[in-house]
């Protein structure tokens, strides 16, 4: 998705923008003619039912702010234009994406920085997921790339290297419904969004990533990527 707003945050990304989406700031609630509240989203913001333009209520000259209230808008309303938004980062190398799903702060984007120098990345937190020909890919600003992994991040504290774990389909359904926006609770795209969610868990191999909560073992973390990947 690209952002139009009267200001921009500097989020920068390598992926390819399929979807737009209006969103403007106002001191006081704004509707729209056939609107939906945002759910876990910020207080008193609305999206219109086609998903391309958004109202936030409350005015702050903060672009940190902006980018926060941007970033909960948009999966929702990536949802209602019939487009599926993970909450990843997308690592691609030779050919072969990596989502790496997990929730805010656990190292996502720390990875992502860590691993830009070697591989492309796509997204550091918001990752759109396309299907062509019913294949899960991630669209990219030249091609699309095969989506060969997902993988749950998750820190563990007393962890002295990371480590990988392979999941069975259902507990990768189970993980992405986990980790998924609020978009589900509406009950107009809840087929859409259940129905990607399954194929994404049947055909795509699913894993859960363990890393400690150390910097310096990033690099360790790096390997089991690219070794995943070279064996896919």
């Amino acid at each position: 998705m690209n952002v139009m707003a009267s200001h921009r945050a500097a989020l920068s990304t390598d992926g390819a923008a399929d979807g737009w989406v209006t969103i403007r700031f106002s001191q006081q609630a704004e509707c729209l003619a056939d609107d939906i509240p945002v759910p876990g989203g910020p207080n008193l913001c609305v999206v219109a039912r086609d998903g391309k333009e958004a109202r936030i209520s409350g005015v702050k000259d903060e672009l940190d702010w902006r980018a926060v209230q941007i970033r909960r808008v948009l999966p929702f309303a990536a949802a209602l234009q019939g487009h599926l938004t993970l909450h990843a980062c997308g690592l691609v190398l030779q050919d072969c994406a990596v989502a790496v799903v997990g929730e805010s702060g656990v190292g996502k984007s720390t990875l992502a920085r860590f691993l830009i120098a070697h591989w492309v990345v796509a997204a550091d937190d918001l990752l759109p997921c396309r299907f062509r020909v019913g294949k899960p890919v991630v669209p990219l600003v030249d091609r699309d790339v095969r989506l060969g992994h997902i993988c749950f991040m998750e820190r563990d504290l007393g962890a002295e290297r990371p480590r990988l774990v392979p999941l069975d389909p259902p507990e990768v359904m189970q993980n992405l419904l986990r980790h998924g926006f609020g978009e589900l609770r509406q009950q107009a795209i809840w087929s859409f969004q259940f129905d990607r969610y399954g194929v994404l868990s049947k055909s795509v191999p699913g894993h859960r990533l363990t890393v400690p909560d150390d910097l310096c073992k990033l690099p360790d973390t790096e390997t089991l990527l690219r070794e995943l990947v070279q064996a896919s």
